[in-house]
């Protein structure tokens, strides 16, 4: 018996830290990270630090970097690009997805112009070509969503905030310094459905229709749907206590293979 019991104490602690590294890692969920990469140019046209003006044609390199287990699928953004507080050009970057821990790269091509502008910017317009190097920023919201394993969704926004520098002389990009921040928008994440059916409900949601189908049964509910339903309370807790991500795994975990079986607190 003792050995049966050392036994089945040692599967136990193997099946926890199985499921700790699972929600450590796995169920983590990341910001993506958007930024430029690199820029050729055509076109390029550029004044004197007399009568100071630009315009050119860049075809930039954008990465965003999906660090996640699961896809992220983003929505339509535009990147503006300035020159000091004034916009010189924008893009529309199309709606795709990127892999789940890969780095998704695209090109798109921008005409960057100014010309006639106000007195102060053509001052400092007009001393970056004395120096030969003309300063430029983009910036741009990326909006989307993480989704792990067809089970979890969580709505993801991140910020670019790139700065670069164009050498006049050689026509070339450099000094590409890019950050990008977390917005979030304080909402809890949106879990798809492939245990309760096709037509991707919240099945995390207390009240949700399938949920108050079998409470009115009177019958215990079943593994998948039981599992769901004690997970729900635990779903606003997400990404704030790796301990409430560690929960929230077993019990979507006991609910995919079928365990209905409650959890034991000893």
């Amino acid at each position: 018996m003792s050995s049966n019991s050392e036994f089945c104490d040692a599967k136990d602690s193997s099946v926890t830290g199985i499921i700790m590294l699972f929600a450590l890692t796995v169920m983590k969920i990341r910001t993506p990270k958007f930024r430029v990469r690199s820029a050729t140019f055509e076109n390029f046209n550029v004044g004197t630090p007399t009568n100071p003006s630009f315009s050119l044609r860049m075809n930039a390199e954008f990465g965003i970097k999906n660090a996640n287990f699961g896809h992220f699928k983003y929505q339509n953004s535009t990147v503006r690009f300035f020159y000091g507080l004034t916009q010189v050009g924008e893009l529309v970057v199309q709606k795709a997805r990127a892999k789940a821990r890969s780095t998704r790269k695209f090109n798109a091509v921008v005409k960057l112009s100014l010309a006639n502008a106000a007195a102060a910017a053509n001052t400092q317009l007009g001393n970056d070509l004395s120096s030969g190097v003309v300063r430029l920023s983009s910036k741009s919201k990326l909006n989307g969503k993480v989704e792990l394993m067809k089970v979890l969704m969580k709505k993801k926004s991140t910020d670019m905030n790139c700065s670069m520098e164009i050498v006049t002389a050689t026509q070339q990009l450099w000094n590409i310094v890019c950050k990008s921040t977390a917005t979030g928008d304080g909402r809890n994440p949106l879990p798809s459905s492939p245990i309760l059916g096709r037509s991707r409900p919240n099945p995390f949601r207390q009240n949700s229709l399938p949920l108050r189908r079998f409470r009115k049964t009177g019958f215990d509910l079943p593994g998948q749907v039981a599992g769901v339903e004690r997970a729900a309370p635990l779903v606003g807790a997400w990404g704030q206590r790796p301990r409430k991500r560690i929960q929230i795994s077993l019990y979507v975990l006991k609910g995919i293979f079928g365990i209905s079986k409650p959890i034991s607190n000893e």
